[in-house]
């Protein structure tokens, strides 16, 4: 197939002999002038200046050749402009429409060459109503073009709005399954190999809102997304339209592990597992099953008969672990629960926010997405931090250009590299519609720091603002599922008093009323290595009461890494 551009000349003459294929840098077909037995007999070629080359093989005259296909011979050439002093109004373009979807598909072969796939939409009777075709180009890219029926005719387009889902007639087929939701029809079809119902959206990841999702309406759905940028917004977009619909879906994002920047679930089946298509399909169900757990919390009532019949009642609850020990062996299961309320309460100095961010490296690396709402901090700030966290040097290293600091800043950013894409920041301001989101596409919120969260009303302050801050993170963690680790400033001492759960933190006493955990930090100590800072535990609901231990080194000033028995 030619690589040059199609001049329109060129893709006027195409047009009248569809039976052309691809030659080198041009076309090969019969001579329309005398018909003869060879099929190649007739070359055709673009010039540079975008006019149409023709040389008859069996020795027709160029001014032969024009005059059968209909044509004049300036009708090869592109037109002149002349110069104008006023801008020339361009003609409407004419709308190409087929009569049926083989034909429209044809059209492109034309222009574009035998496709690599294609995938067709169907109704829900199962008609067909789009097809969506590729080509692979060089250097890996892709082009992707539509072919929609519009009205009684196929047209080389897509519908303005209200596009049907790919493989609705599925959907249909078994309306009470639970649907997979992928960036793709590649990836969809990836799914469906797996044993599961898919579906996606045409036109890829911008145009999810133009796409008719009421088929989900109330249905149980699980959104795969890709690993990056705009499989996340994909993925978040999508949400909000599901959440939307009347009833609502019962939907969820699930983040699917171990993949690197731009894989899906292709990489997930050939490389995370090895081409282990029954390995893949029980990761994926548990996958789903874990992230769509929560979503038993959203009912509005629920009688002690119910949950006395639901078997996970005297089984472990469901936890998600951080990786990181110090933290995860002073849960008490060893893993913070899902919508789990956690307040680390500490003043400045006491490597507060340090813990945090150690824990939100935790939770990434272990496949969960987190939201960071940075209400005192810049994130790239954060980011500096956790990269010298990382790569276990003093901050004021990471602008230094000694080569040891440069290596292990280099390999820091390549592990990183792995998970930052779970690891979303919310800049200030900080308030309720903010909360709400987070909860919604994330396992883990972090919240720095508390009293720095916005109320809807501007005037309200001190105890009535936490009060009504902390009562809408409880509503959140219950509905969404989502665990809140929230960073507050550490109440006044009383004079030397002990501190307790009384004056642990400042403001409200809801704080500590309405959170599952309260931790306290205590003044940090020195030890053998470095520096010990311990958040003492004065509140959990379930288990041992037990402190979180962070070790700070001597030598760096970062959290040290401790391997425990």
């Amino acid at each position: 197939m030619p690589n040059t551009s199609i001049s329109e000349p060129m893709a006027r003459v195409l047009s009248l002999v569809p039976d052309a294929k691809p030659d080198g840098h041009g076309w090969r077909t019969r001579c329309p002038a005398h018909n003869g037995e060879s099929a190649t007999s007739l070359s055709i070629t673009q010039g540079d200046d975008g006019r149409v080359l023709l040389k008859c093989h069996g020795g027709c005259q160029f001014s032969t050749i024009v005059n059968k296909l209909g044509l004049k011979e300036c009708d090869l050439f592109e037109p002149i402009e002349p110069a104008r002093t006023t801008p020339r109004l361009k003609p409407m373009k004419e709308v190409r429409s087929f009569a049926s979807a083989n034909e429209a598909a044809r059209a492109y072969a034309v222009t574009h060459g035998q496709w690599d796939s294609l995938w067709t939409y169907r109704n829900a009777a199962g008609a067909p109503v789009g097809l969506v075709l590729r080509w692979d180009t060089k250097g890996g890219g892709k082009d992707i073009r539509p072919a929609w029926r519009i009205g009684d005719r196929w047209q080389l387009s897509l519908p303005a709005e209200r596009r049907t889902l790919y493989a609705l007639d599925r959907l249909a087929n078994d309306p009470k399954a639970r649907v997979f939701v992928a960036e793709g029809e590649k990836c969809a079809d990836q799914l469906a190999v797996l044993g599961f119902l898919a579906t996606t959206s045409p036109s890829g990841s911008s145009s999810a809102a133009k796409a008719d999702w009421s088929p989900l309406a109330g249905r149980e759905v699980v959104i795969l997304p890709d690993a990056d940028d705009s499989g996340r917004k994909y993925a978040d977009k999508v949400l909000g339209l599901l959440l939307a619909l009347d009833p609502p879906a019962r939907a969820v994002i699930a983040t699917m592990p171990s993949l690197t920047v731009g894989e899906d679930i292709v990489e997930f089946v050939e490389r995370v597992h090895g081409g282990d298509a029954d390995a893949a399909r029980t990761a994926i169900d548990e996958l789903a099953s874990t992230a769509l757990a929560p979503s038993v919390l959203r009912l509005p009532q629920i009688t002690f008969e119910e949950l006395l019949k639901d078997p996970r009642l005297r089984t472990k609850p469901e936890t998600i672990a951080s990786g990181w020990e110090p933290f995860d062996r002073a849960q008490p299961f060893e893993a913070i629960e899902r919508s789990t309320k956690l307040v680390l309460a500490a003043p400045p100095g006491c490597y507060k926010t340090a813990t945090m961010l150690r824990l939100a490296r935790g939770f990434a690396e272990q496949g969960h997405r987190v939201a960071w709402m940075a209400a005192e901090m810049q994130p790239s700030a954060l980011l500096r931090r956790m990269l010298c966290q990382m790569a276990r040097l003093d901050q004021s290293a990471i602008f230094s250009a000694c080569p040891d600091h440069v290596h292990k800043f280099a390999d820091a950013i390549h592990r990183l590299q792995g998970f930052a894409h779970l690891i979303e920041c919310q800049r200030a301001p900080i308030g309720f519609e903010e909360l709400e989101r987070a909860a919604g596409v994330a396992e883990v919120v972090f919240v720095d720091y508390l009293q720095l969260v916005r109320h809807p009303q501007p005037d309200a302050r001190g105890h009535e603002k936490l009060e009504e801050v902390m009562g809408h993170i409880a509503e959140l963690s219950q509905r969404e599922g989502a665990v809140f680790i929230i960073a507050s400033a550490q109440g006044r001492d009383g004079g030397g008093e002990k501190r307790g759960i009384h004056n642990a933190t400042r403001g409200s006493s809801s704080i500590e009323f309405t959170v599952d955990a309260l931790y306290c930090a205590s003044k940090p100590e020195p030890t053998s290595s470095g520096t010990l800072v311990e958040f003492k535990c004065l509140k959990q609901r379930e288990g041992a009461a037990l402190p979180i231990e962070v070790p700070i080194d001597h030598q760096t000033g970062a959290i040290a890494e401790v391997e425990y028995e």
